[in-house]
């Protein structure tokens, strides 16, 4: 009977740990099944945030080369048939972009030499140049290249052919 009782002891001992390590393994299997699920959510939302923003952003800049080729076809039509620009009616025409552009960007249009002429900073005695302004929009040169992510997930070479990048030569400034 004593050997009896060691057995039944010893086939409990042993089937509890079985149970044990069968519970075990399957909390790991479950947890690492969790995570590779969250990483797969986290991989996806990541794709869809990325996406997103990407779309806002070529939006944005779509709207903002809209107006500077709108403002540059203007000003040249303007120097053209006048030869020199109204103060007044560039100004009406920057806020008019401006507003259309809600806080997107500043416009200013300045002269060959970098001074700002019209727009944010343009004031009497102001002599903002456009190489000292910290967003480095001064910094844009056309035929500058760029990656441009395409719709297939690849990326191409751009470069900049804006109106921001066409220079305007107005009739009072040097150079």
């Amino acid at each position: 009977m004593h050997k009896a009782w060691k057995f039944h002891r010893l086939v409990l001992i042993a089937t509890v740990l079985a149970v044990n390590l069968f519970v075990a393994a399957l909390l790991a299997y479950t947890l690492n099944e969790a995570r590779a699920q969250i990483e797969r959510d986290v991989a996806k939302n990541v794709e869809n945030l990325s996406m997103l923003l990407d779309q806002s952003i070529t939006g944005s800049v779509g709207r903002i080369d809209l107006s500077l080729r709108g403002i540059g076809d203007r000003l040249q039509r303007d120097l053209r048939v006048a030869g020199r620009l109204d103060g007044a009616e560039v100004e009406a025409l920057l806020a008019n972009h401006r507003a259309w552009l809600s806080d997107l960007a500043q416009l200013r249009v300045t002269d060959a030499a970098g001074v700002v002429r019209f727009g944010p900073g343009s004031a009497p005695g102001a002599n903002t140049v456009v190489a000292t302004i910290s967003s480095g929009i001064g910094t844009a040169r056309t035929g500058s290249s760029f990656p441009i992510r395409s719709s297939d997930g690849g990326t191409r070479s751009g470069s900049c052919r804006s109106a921001a990048a066409t220079p305007v030569r107005m009739a009072n400034s040097p150079g």
